[in-house]
């Protein structure tokens, strides 16, 4: 147990303190046992002290560990948690899984696309809609940001890349970023009155999936195996590639409940790692054939998987209702259909463990 004057605190902060937090959580854990100090009565000073080290020791910066506890600070007040609580060394009952395992198995990158940015646009975006495209900037404290972003309609784009190769259009070379919904056009906002970039989005088509961990062939591995229509497949030119999951969801809130579901089918049944973060709507990947500068080496992000017109088809919206309430007539909770990679694809019901799809 972390040896401290903060007996106050509840035991999951303290053990925060003492362990540390994993990669794709230390920010939030961060921010989380900010918030505990905060409503414990505890100074922003001794918070600064505890809390910064431990970030900085899982590997964030002294800024952002910084920020995360200064927003700890700032956030709306709440009760503490365990204070007062005396804590049970009794285990506690697994939670079963929604999901039954499924095995994969690494799979090869294929020959990236040259053209994969015109490739993107055609397919993941409609006729007449707009795309957001982004670069990057360097902030106060002198780490590459990406920027709100500027609206284009989709034709625009495509005459665009006629005339001149995208990394000529955007010249950065720390990364191009593209969000994975249409946008309603953003250029003309006020300065002082730009609303959450969520609120851009016309249409809930898309979810990011991204993993940090494991190889980029493990990645695509399990993503084969997803068992929904995937977009696109992209290179991040850094540890992990980004697949662009069709999901189709009719609202916001219906958005955030298949995130969700998608979320905890990759973790239980793919054993895929995601980001926790990727799961707004208005969420940047990288663009295809844009600059990414890593150390001294200059890299390209790749597409590697070429869509098809069954990615942009009403069954995918079918495929994705069926998440949550799947049928067979074997009465397993599975439901196939070929794919675009000519394979059969299982759709989950939550609840219920599915059987093993049969390949």
């Amino acid at each position: 147990m972390y040896q401290s004057t903060f007996s106050q605190l509840p035991k999951i902060t303290l053990d925060y303190l003492e362990h540390g937090a994993p990669e794709g959580q230390r920010d939030d854990s961060a921010y989380k046992a900010a918030q505990q100090f905060c409503w414990n009565k505890i100074s922003i000073d001794e918070a600064m002290d505890a809390i910064v080290s431990r970030a900085m020791a899982d590997g964030l910066s002294q800024a952002q560990a910084e920020k995360c506890v200064r927003q700890g600070y700032a956030s709306k007040p709440g009760d503490p948690i365990g204070h007062g609580t005396r804590y049970s060394n009794r285990p506690q009952p697994r939670r079963t899984p929604k999901f039954k395992k499924i095995e994969t198995e690494p799979e090869e990158l294929p020959a990236y696309i040259e053209d994969g940015d015109r490739i993107l646009m055609e397919t993941a975006f409609a006729r007449g809609e707009y795309i957001c495209i982004g670069d990057t900037f360097e902030n106060e404290e002198g780490e590459i940001t990406p920027t709100r972003a500027k609206t284009f309609t989709r034709e625009d784009f495509l005459e665009w890349l006629a005339e001149k190769p995208i990394n000529r259009h955007w010249t950065t070379k720390d990364g191009l970023f593209v969000r994975i919904n249409p946008m309603r056009q953003m250029n003309d906002e006020e300065p002082g009155k730009k609303l959450p970039l969520d609120t851009y989005v016309t249409s809930f088509r898309h979810a990011l999936i991204e993993a940090d961990k494991g190889s980029k062939e493990s990645q695509l591995g399990a993503l084969r195996k997803i068992g929904l229509p995937i977009t696109a497949i992209i290179d991040t030119a850094g540890k992990s590639i980004h697949g662009w999951v069709r999901i189709d969801a009719s609202t916001r809130e219906e958005y955030r409940k298949r995130v969700a579901l998608l979320h905890e089918f990759c973790r239980e049944s793919l054993g895929l790692e995601v980001d926790p973060k990727n799961t707004n709507p208005s969420r940047y990947s990288r663009m295809p054939n844009g600059n990414r500068r890593r150390a001294n080496s200059r890299r390209r992000r790749k597409a590697y998987h070429r869509p098809t017109a069954t990615t942009r088809g009403q069954r995918s919206r079918k495929t994705m209702e069926r998440v949550g309430r799947g049928s067979s007539s074997d009465g397993s909770g599975c439901r196939g259909r070929e794919n675009f990679h000519g394979r059969r694809v299982v759709k989950l019901r939550p609840g219920k463990r599915s059987e093993e799809p049969n390949w």
